[in-house]
């Protein structure tokens, strides 16, 4: 297995499409073949980062601790990112990861940033605002601050984030 494999693996189709990921997915099988594929994020190739952070987004709902060696990265990353499919996978990732009270306030705040920016994608803003939900559930003094944000972008009556909202207020009122 090598990072070159993945790279060629993943670097087919355009920004819409998900070519190789599913392949790439099933060759992870453990924590050396996971550094090998998160390591493809340093390429500046555009198509293969974005579709590198698609695989590692879905391989973590199942094993997020491959992600615990790369946290430094990871908060690094936000802070750097520029593009749009970088950032709303970065945006997934954050609740996965263990958090200290400073790189909590951090993230989160970079996380409104994204959730607030007008300029922002909606994907990126929807998945900002999922991932503060998920990040006010690990730290309940942020709920407040979360339902605040909720009812300001709720005002922009964006379908997409509203549609989230609608979701996020069901689930808070359930663990109300």
């Amino acid at each position: 297995m090598s990072r070159i494999l993945f790279e060629q693996l993943l670097n087919s189709g355009d920004l819409r499409g998900i070519d190789g990921v599913d392949v790439v997915i099933k060759m992870v099988q453990n924590q050396a073949d996971f550094d090998l594929l998160f390591s493809c994020l340093k390429t500046k190739n555009r198509l293969i980062v974005e579709r590198a952070a698609d695989a590692i987004e879905k391989i973590t709902r199942q094993s997020p601790d491959y992600l615990s060696k790369h946290k430094a990265t990871i908060l690094s990353y936000c802070h750097i990112a520029q593009n749009k499919e970088l950032k709303w996978h970065l945006s997934q990732l954050l609740p996965r990861i263990l958090l200290d009270n400073a790189e909590f306030r951090d993230m989160s705040q970079l996380l409104e940033q994204w959730a607030r920016d007008r300029n922002e994608s909606k994907i990126c803003r929807v998945n900002a605002l999922q991932s503060l939900f998920d990040l006010s559930q690990l730290h309940r003094k942020s709920q407040d601050h979360f339902i605040l944000l909720m009812d300001v972008l709720e005002h922009e009556d964006i379908p997409s984030l509203n549609a989230r909202i609608r979701i996020l207020r069901s689930k808070l009122q359930r663990t109300a």
